[in-house]
């Protein structure tokens, strides 16, 4: 059975064989360096004291471990007892795989080795006369494997051109080589999974060749080549260095170029990322032409993604290998492992606009293991106007027009290369009326070239990352993260993996936990919303412009199309809002009505602004796919009575005129964030009975709420509780278990007189705020509040004295209890 059927595992592509005093500093040597150099890992013997003729147990190995063996037959191979050993165990090894053997007949007739006749012959008799004893009984096994290797198809050197002749052995092996590593993808796993570690620098064994003996000239076969590499590449090193083909004259280049050379230094795959228009395929053309002479052999693959479309997996591949051993007509049948075959040698492979992993996959086996992602910076302020100041010298612009244009140029692109780019070439040919203007209708209409580009990443994204694009683009920019996926999660869009997707193809980036993105991607998702509707923006599915959000609801233009609104009432008119207006909105998800000075949570500190939004006596809007309410300023009493929460995430509505939310039970399972700050009309809190996943609850500043829904007590996900300058609030649930709550803040809750009972352990209530309350006294119970960390009863005037339970609070740092002016002891532990 052929043994490549079982997979093994050789430790090498080729064993070669020669009579070192015949070939070694010519024929055998550059053949050893041409395999070398096409990635042919080739183990050669460069052992300079052979006594008689027992091979070593490592040559033994070396032969048994080796897939093909190469034997050069020359005149005086037959006068080494130690080559014939070496061929005896070579056919030996290869038993049944006589394809495994290529025999060169150098300068030597097959049938002088046959017949053992002619120079061949008188050198193998010259060696036999000189045997004695049982050495003797070598002679028939050596002259039966000399008829053997005789007899197998090889390559005859005579009246060829030698280097012709490597060309085509070097083509056959190759061919050999590669169809013994072909396999299919379930293979290629098992392949990897049991390579052993060789040596790093094969062609380095010359250095033993050095101290030679015996005087008679026998150098290691890999010395020649090995010198020749040396001269090479100091003077490709040298030369290179002052002419590197890449462009000088690229901004920034250098520094990108010396930060990617790092990063291979310390592992063997980068992958170059970032936006589109950012210059990675420049990088990377850069990185190639001025490190590749450093590589044995180089690839560099434009556009990657559409050879893949069409060549295939396995098409993309055959055309790499051929680019790295240079050979266009190599013969490979299907899949080939490239680490495999290549990993002797050193290469250096540039694949440009790679669009699938698994492309990366196939034709590197183990990118995970290697693989750090080098992303391409913006260019900086000084770097942009560099560029800019390419395009304007070109032009003879006033000097202070220049400075303006170049400016409000650099502004708008933000280090964006690609904009400077398109923005500069047509924009300093121009007279300052004309570059004006193009600049102002670039705030309403971006330039369809730069677009064009943006927009290649956007295209190639599901329906599902396409819609979180959007939502980020349209309202979401620069909110939390987290807060930002509850919703999305809501909406069934799957963010999780669908942010990864966009932080993958550079659409957006994270910091500090908020949602960021390049303000020219931006632009382009709202490019692409207009244009599904040109000059019909109640058509749009995002409506995020106040102007046109306005107009919309103010002539009932708007449609089921819409599923999201955010209205900055900040620079607007009063408007009107009818339930014409907001009724045909069947598929709306978020909605947003505030002002620039509104803010979330309890971070809001400023006044109601007066309401800008009014409505008609007839409003209702009653919207089954509501995730997201925002409404600063609601100026009606309460919402209408069919609103629907039942898909509600978020509902936030401060500074409003609400007298009391909803009347009754709603459905409220999905709602995780409430928040009425300042509703100083409100009585009492809505029911919360529904609301079994809520986990931050807003009251602060409702001035006028005295009755809190006694089912608050029981909300097993909350978190965060705030009901902070409620100064009407005398009661709250008699029990509270809130076994998920962290923090709870009742500060300048004047009028409360008793804090609740705890019932079972609240482990994670570690801040609880009682500043400025009228408590008495602590409950007993508080000491089941076991992770309070800080506890604080500052301007308790009304206090008496704590529990002695308080003193089992073992993780309490702080204990605040300045201006409790009844407190006359503390606990004596």
């Amino acid at each position: 059975m052929d043994a490549s059927s079982s997979c093994p595992q050789w430790k090498y592509d080729v064993f070669l064989s020669f009579r070192g005093e015949d070939t070694h500093n010519s024929f055998a040597a550059h053949l050893y360096d041409a395999l070398c150099r096409r990635g042919i890992n080739t183990f050669i013997d460069d052992s300079k004291l052979r006594r008689g003729q027992v091979i070593s147990p490592a040559l033994a190995a070396a032969i048994k471990n080796s897939m093909f063996s190469i034997v050069v037959l020359s005149k005086k191979y037959a006068s080494s007892g130690w080559c014939l050993e070496e061929l005896v165990k070579i056919l030996e090894s290869k038993t049944g795989m006589e394809e495994r053997v290529l025999p060169i007949f150098y300068n030597v007739d097959p049938s002088d080795i046959r017949k053992q006749k002619g120079e061949f012959g008188k050198a193998f008799n010259r060696l036999v006369k000189n045997l004695k004893g049982e050495k003797m009984e070598r002679v028939k096994i050596w002259r039966k494997a000399l008829t053997q290797v005789a007899n197998i198809a090889g390559e005859d050197s005579r009246n060829r051109h030698e280097p012709t002749l490597i060309k085509k052995i070097i083509a056959k092996i190759l061919n050999k080589v590669f169809s013994r590593y072909s396999s299919y993808d379930n293979n290629l796993v098992g392949i990897h999974s049991r390579i052993q570690e060789v040596e790093s620098l094969l062609c380095t064994v010359g250095i033993i060749g050095i101290c030679g003996i015996h005087g008679i000239g026998k150098t290691t076969l890999a010395v020649a080549p090995t010198l020749i590499k040396k001269i090479i590449a100091e003077i490709s090193n040298k030369v290179f260095s002052r002419y590197s083909s890449y462009d000088n004259n690229l901004v920034g280049i250098h520094s990108r170029i010396q930060e990617v050379e790092s990063l291979l230094c310390i592992v063997g795959i980068i992958g170059i990322c970032g936006i589109h228009g950012i210059g990675k395929t420049t990088l990377a053309d850069a990185v190639n032409k001025k490190i590749s002479h450093q590589f044995e052999c180089s690839a560099f693959l434009e556009n990657v993604g559409e050879d893949f479309r069409k060549q295939g997996l396995i098409g993309l591949q055959k055309h790499l290998i051929s680019l790295l051993v240079d050979d266009g007509n190599l013969n490979i049948k299907g899949c080939t492992s490239i680490e495999g075959r290549l990993r002797w040698t050193n290469v250096l492979i540039v694949l440009d606009n790679v669009k699938d992993g698994a492309i990366l996959e196939f034709l590197t086996a183990n990118q995970d293991s290697f693989v750090k992602y080098y992303e391409v910076r913006l260019l900086n302020k000084d770097e942009a106007m560099e560029v800019l100041g390419h395009y304007s010298s070109k032009h003879k612009l006033p000097n202070d027009d220049s400075m303006e244009l170049s400016k409000r140029i650099r502004n708008y692109a933000q280090g964006l290369p690609l904009a400077l780019k398109v923005l500069g070439t047509s924009l300093f040919r121009l007279e300052k009326p004309e570059w004006r203007s193009h600049l102002n209708k670039l705030k309403s209409c971006p330039h369809p070239k730069i677009n064009q580009v943006l927009q290649i990443s956007y295209d190639e994204l599901d329906n599902k990352a396409k819609n979180i694009f959007m939502d980020i683009s349209c309202f979401f920019k620069e909110e939390d993260k987290d807060h930002v996926m509850e919703i999305l999660e809501a909406c069934g869009f799957f963010p999780i993996c669908g942010i990864r997707t966009l932080l993958d193809k550079s659409l957006l980036t994270i910091s500090n936990n908020k949602l960021e993105m390049h303000d020219l991607i931006q632009e382009m998702g709202m490019e692409v919303v207009r244009q599904k509707s040109p000059g019909e923006p109640g058509k749009w599915s995002s409506l995020c412009s106040p102007t046109y959000a306005s107009s919309v609801l103010k002539k009932q233009t708007v449609t089921e199309e819409v599923e999201g609104i955010f209205l900055n009432l900040s620079n607007l008119r009063e408007i009107d809002c009818t339930y014409g207006g907001f009724a045909r909105m069947k598929n709306l998800r978020l909605l947003k009505v505030y002002t620039s000075q509104s803010c979330r949570g309890s971070e809001c500190t400023l006044e109601k602004e007066e309401c800008k939004v009014h409505f008609s006596q007839n409003f209702k809007f009653h919207y089954d796919d509501l995730r997201y309410l925002f409404w600063h300023g609601y100026s009606m009493k309460s919402l209408p009575c069919e609103f629907n929460p039942e898909n509600l995430v978020e509902l936030n509505m401060p500074y409003n005129h609400i007298k009391q939310l909803w009347k009754g039970e709603k459905d409220l399972e999905k709602l995780k964030f409430m928040e009425l700050s300042h509703s100083k009309f409100l009585e009492k809190t809505p029911d919360l009975s529904r609301a079994t996943n809520l986990e931050q609850l807003v009251l602060e500043g409702c001035t006028n709420l005295h009755v809190v829904d006694p089912n608050l007590a029981d909300l097993k996900k909350l978190i965060f509780l705030s009901l902070k300058d409620c100064i009407n609030l005398r009661d709250l649930p008699i029990r509270i278990e809130l076994e998920s709550l962290q923090i709870l803040i009742l500060s300048g809750c004047s009028k409360l007189r008793k804090f609740p009972e705890i019932r079972g352990y609240m482990k994670h209530l570690s801040e609880l705020f009682l500043d400025g309350t009228a408590i008495e006294e602590l409950p007993l119970s508080i000491e089941y509040a076991t992770g309070l960390v800080l506890l604080d009863l500052r301007n308790c005037k009304e206090l008496k004295g704590l529990p002695d339970g308080i003193c089992n609070l073992a993780s309490l740092e702080t204990l605040l209890l300045s201006d409790c002016s009844k407190l006359k002891s503390l606990p004596q532990n």
